[in-house]
């Protein structure tokens, strides 16, 4: 998780850059670059991450609701 001020500044150099994209972090350029050159493996990545994914949604709540 990036600080708040770190993205911030971020985005206002990259609103200045002349340029069509824009990835905050390290690990998102290499999720991108990787993506790129090997569809889906990203993809099969993050799925086994799912149950964590769903149980920090329980935890917190979504869209409001309380668990």
């Amino acid at each position: 998780m990036d600080e708040p001020t770190h993205v911030a500044r971020a985005v206002i150099r990259a609103i200045g850059e002349s340029g069509n994209e824009f990835y905050l972090g390290w690990p998102e350029k290499l999720f991108v670059r990787l993506n790129q050159l090997l569809p889906g493996l990203i993809d099969r990545a993050l799925r086994k991450q799912l149950p964590v994914v769903r149980r920090f949604c329980r935890h917190d709540g979504v869209n409001g609701e309380s668990s």
